[in-house]
């Protein structure tokens, strides 16, 4: 992963241990992130939570939260190749550092061709497979936290899963607020709490659920990944809202899954008349994984694939996209 190196290499003790700085990997609005080496040369990331950051509380006991989970699930954590944790106390993680380029990053430095992007998908889906059948959910998915290690092919081996601190268990419930980046948050993950009650006690029993989990919330933010992977000319066509203009497909996405057009076949119009005549969609390949993104990005969580080896078939299908409302999808 790319980092910032720093010329006055600070050298802490954590928990009895000595960790030399090597330099900084990010920082977030809640926390700073660094490489570092520990004394007999490996290297480790250390996370510092911002102690006068409201938010950084909150994370730091999702972190804990976390650890345990791990702890709990030794042997899924270890077959999803996660980062390890070492050390959580007093406002610092130390986890493994897994060397490579993150796809955030590899989206400026390399072009990935159609091939590698279905491989790529099949990978991740993969490593959250094994995590779901330890009944854990990772809940961050994002081009940020998936890392690419050197290597000649992607396979659920050398494509990684990284940021665990929101790692949890599918029993787990949310009452409080939407967890996650934003963009890659699925709608069932995001609490319903009306300010006002209707005064049907059904209604309002049902506008006021807790967000919950599934193996599909995380396979949901694997479809806005995929989605990033496309090619720029890809993500601009005629909006079906407005045949005059342009429109960006991922404000369309999120329309589509946040339900907020004003017409209830804006999307369904779009995928039928509109998507296919996308230059990109000729290459070959390029349709099925559009189409996996679409059924991936379904707000019901029912409609999207359950399994990774549902991914892998759609991925392989070569049907034409307008088939995508047939069936289930």
């Amino acid at each position: 992963m790319i980092f910032e190196p720093s010329f006055d290499r600070e050298i802490v003790h954590i928990d009895g241990e000595q960790y030399n700085l090597q330099g900084r990997l990010g920082e977030s609005s809640h926390s700073a992130v660094f490489l570092a080496e520990t004394q007999n040369g490996a290297q480790v990331v250390i996370k510092r939570f911002k102690r006068n950051n409201p938010n950084a509380t909150a994370m730091f006991r999702r972190a804990l939260e976390s650890q345990q989970h791990m702890l709990a699930n030794a042997d899924a954590v270890s077959a999803a190749d996660l980062p390890r944790t070492h050390f959580i106390r007093d406002f610092t993680q130390v986890v493994d550092f897994h060397d490579g380029v993150d796809m955030g990053q590899a989206y400026n430095l390399i072009r990935i061709s159609i091939s590698e992007i279905r491989n790529l998908i099949k990978a991740i889906a993969a490593n959250i497979e094994i995590l779901a059948k330890a009944n854990l959910v990772h809940r961050d998915i994002k081009p940020e936290n998936i890392v690419l290690t050197p290597s000649d092919k992607f396979t659920a081996k050398n494509v990684k899963l990284i940021d665990t601190e929101l790692l949890t268990s599918m029993d787990h419930t949310e009452k409080t607020y939407a967890v996650g980046s934003p963009l890659f948050i699925p709608p069932e993950c995001i609490p319903r709490q009306p300010l006002i009650s209707t005064g049907n006690a059904l209604t309002d029993a049902e506008n006021n659920t807790p967000a919950k989990y599934h193996i599909t919330s995380d396979f949901h933010s694997l479809g806005f990944v995929a989605y990033e992977l496309f090619p720029d000319i890809f993500h601009r066509i005629v909006s079906p809202l407005d045949a005059s203009g342009d429109c960006d497909i991922r404000k369309l996405f999120q329309a589509k899954v946040y339900n907020r057009f004003f017409y209830h076949d804006a999307m369904q119009r779009m995928e039928r008349h509109y998507i296919p005549k996308v230059r990109p969609l000729d290459r070959p390949g390029a349709r099925a994984i559009f189409k996996t993104i679409l059924a991936l990005t379904q707000a019901d969580p029912e409609r999207r694939p359950q399994s990774a080896q549902e991914i892998s078939e759609l991925l392989e299908e070569k049907g034409d996209i307008c088939n995508y409302y047939e069936g289930r999808y």
